[in-house]
């Protein structure tokens, strides 16, 4: 018989009403163990309740960080264009471009979100990873964090 038996043996046999007394010690250790237990219930709804909240919020936080860096690329781009633009009407016959195909220029935009590659120190924060396919812009990374 192990300790803890031992142990549970000798309560339980505390617990036996033998009287009066003994019997208004029973219930109220049974009514507390009642509450504790409700109790206990109510902190793990109230847990519930908040890891869904926080787990909507993280979702619309990602979702709008991940709009944000699509149009971060989107803005870069027509930045880019409008200097090119600005630069070939303040110098038509120079030869210097910022990009020499501007018309013919793909417009792929791709945002991967997920895991990054493991960095020296890597951090736990989530991470979008933001890819122009610009030839004067290759990757932007784009961390952000929940405070």
């Amino acid at each position: 018989m192990s300790s803890l038996e031992a142990a549970n043996k000798v309560v339980m046999k505390w617990l036996e009403p033998k009287n009066e007394q003994d019997q208004k010690r029973k219930k109220t250790i049974d009514d507390l163990c009642k509450q504790i237990d409700e109790m206990k219930r109510q902190h793990d709804k109230q847990v519930d309740e908040m890891k869904k909240q926080f787990d909507y919020d993280n979702h619309v936080l990602y979702q709008r960080y991940y709009n944000a860096a699509k149009e971060l690329v989107i803005f870069r781009r027509a930045y880019y264009d409008l200097m090119e633009k600005v630069q070939q009407q303040n110098n038509p016959s120079s030869s210097c471009q910022l990009s020499p195909e501007i018309e013919y220029r793909k417009k792929n935009i791709s945002v991967h979100g997920g895991p990054v590659t493991p960095s020296p120190s890597p951090s736990p924060l989530p991470q979008l990873i933001v890819i122009d396919d610009d030839e004067d812009v290759h990757v932007a990374k784009v961390e952000f964090s929940v405070r």
